[in-house]
């Protein structure tokens, strides 16, 4: 009899909080093939998607659709918040010219289709809570075959956004114009942040005035160009702290400081911590 394979599904699921700061991109973020659906299990949280902003209570589910700038704010500095996220590339589990994709790809290509918001009195939205529980419990288990049971609950939780999808909006979403323009500027940031750029530099990349490109960045991520880079440089850093044994000032050059010193005093600011802080603290006291 021959054993069974467990496949390496490109999927994540997991319970996360603002208030310990122990989320991963914690500046506005898209996912250029996945979705994301964010239910809200505790406190208050400001959902922003592109330049649309909304509040989600604890009971709240959120969909965010493929290629969408999004972000999640605390209300308020001590409130104390839990999600349960789930990113999944729907084309890896429903193949193209299937029945399955032949229903999807509209609302995954729909660009007025930006979000949606269940709120936690909708019946779709105690049926989706149903169906992250149980993909949160079979990721984890990884028991004989789950993939199947994986893509039925999946499929399950796509039903629901596709009827969502099928219901008349009250204030049916434009098409936003600038919003290429600002994913030119984040896919420009996203490739040189290791260079010494600056604002024009992130401007021209989008053939924008300064004044333009200010504008966008406030609007769409509520940060100046010059802070959401030097956001993206450190989360970069963060990462290459924990999965490398480069030097400090190496990273800090590689990911666009010039200045060990400055370098440090952001990461502090930010993190709380010093980076060997925080590299020993999440590699453990084995590595150094």
């Amino acid at each position: 009899m021959q054993s069974s394979n467990t496949v390496n599904l490109p999927i994540y699921i997991a319970r996360e909080s603002l208030y310990t700061e122990a989320v991963r991109d914690n500046i506005p973020h898209l996912h250029a093939s996945a979705i994301e659906i964010i239910y809200l299990t505790a406190g208050e949280l400001e959902c922003q998607a592109n330049d649309a902003s909304f509040l989600l209570r604890p009971g709240d589910v959120c969909f965010i659709n493929r290629g969408q700038l999004h972000h999640l704010y605390r209300r308020s500095a001590s409130s104390v918040d839990e999600h349960l996220s789930l990113i999944v590339d729907p084309d890896y589990f429903f193949a193209q010219n299937t029945p399955f994709s032949a229903l999807l790809e509209p609302l995954l290509g729909d660009a007025a289709f930006t979000h949606y918001k269940f709120s936690a009195s909708d019946y779709d939205n105690s049926a989706i809570y149903t169906h992250l529980l149980e993909v949160e419990a079979l990721v984890a288990q990884k028991s004989c075959a789950y993939e199947f049971d994986l893509a039925a609950r999946l499929l399950q939780i796509f039903r629901h956004l596709y009827c969502a999808y099928l219901r008349p909006c009250a204030t049916p979403l434009a098409i936003d114009a600038d919003l290429p323009l600002q994913k030119k500027m984040l896919d420009y940031i996203a490739s040189h942040y290791s260079e010494t750029i600056d604002v024009l530099d992130i401007a021209k990349s989008a053939n924008l005035s300064k004044s333009k490109c200010f504008r966008l960045f406030k609007r769409y991520t509520r940060l100046t160009p010059a802070a959401y880079l030097n956001q993206y440089r450190l989360e970069r850093a963060a990462k290459l702290l924990t999965q490398t044994t480069h030097s400090i000032s190496s990273i800090a050059h590689s990911c666009g400081f010039s200045q060990h010193s400055y370098f440090g005093k952001l990461f502090l600011a930010n993190y709380h911590c010093t980076p060997v802080e925080y590299r020993r603290a999440l590699q453990g006291p084995s590595k150094k």
